[in-house]
């Protein structure tokens, strides 16, 4: 987890830019990154109970800071809270989306799910009609109550992150676990708003390529792969 070895991995295996989720402070000297990564400014519990619109405001004027990440599953909140109101209407005037942690993820024993259900981002995604919302993880692994709500909200976005750790071989994908998160994103109908994901460190990236070859058909790849990112996290900018 170095910029030396990720610049080496994103050159071999074809990757144009990526996006951090910065969980660190909200100080601006905190969230210096290469030119090869923009971040979406991660609210954690080590800002969450002092947060600073008027920091979050510099991040946002930032062009390499890309969105908002909001942890409610972790902080035991729910993202349609009226006190959120504020925050969202910063995003909403950058035009910067609010990704969410939804699901339990693998290796994830802190969540608590009542907070992360996707029905938690339909409920947002209606209150707060005029943000634009990223499903961190596909609601994993309630994947098809996460289908059911994007496509009834089309100001909801998802990633595929998070869903394998560690590095596996190509063999050990399990077979029915492929074929439900294929059928939930099929039942979608809009390709347009997937977008591939990885969560790494914890993940293998030549891995998690290889496990979304599997889940997404060959036609919708390059919209997956590259051009949904670029459109959803406003990276025209970049290469």
């Amino acid at each position: 987890n170095s910029e030396r070895y990720l610049r080496k991995i994103y050159r071999d295996l074809g990757i144009s830019h990526g996006i951090v989720m910065g969980n660190r402070t909200l100080k601006l000297e905190d969230h210096h990154y290469p030119d090869f990564l923009s971040y979406c400014i991660g609210l954690d519990n080590s800002v969450w109970n002092i947060l600073d619109l008027s920091l979050i405001e510099k991040h946002l004027k930032r062009r390499n800071c890309v969105g908002i990440k909001l942890y409610p599953s972790y902080l035991h909140f729910y993202i349609y809270d009226d006190s959120l109101e504020p925050l969202y209407r910063l995003a909403q005037r950058f035009d910067k989306p609010i990704a969410v942690h939804t699901g339990l993820t693998a290796g994830n024993s802190y969540t608590v799910p009542k907070y992360c259900e996707p029905q938690v981002m339909a409920k947002a995604a209606e209150r707060f009609s005029q943000n634009r919302f990223v499903m961190c993880h596909f609601g994993e692994p309630m994947f098809r109550e996460a289908a059911e709500v994007m496509k009834k909200f089309k100001n909801i976005a998802t990633d595929l992150s998070g869903m394998l750790e560690g590095k596996m071989s190509k063999s050990s994908f399990s077979t029915s676990y492929i074929a439900r998160l294929q059928d939930s994103l099929r039942s979608i109908g809009d390709w347009y708003r997937i977008m591939f994901g990885t969560d790494f460190p914890l993940a293998n990236l030549k891995n998690y390529i290889e496990f979304t070859k599997l889940v997404v058909p060959s036609t919708e790849l390059e919209k997956v792969f590259y051009s949904n990112a670029k459109r959803i996290y406003r990276l025209e900018n970049f290469s």
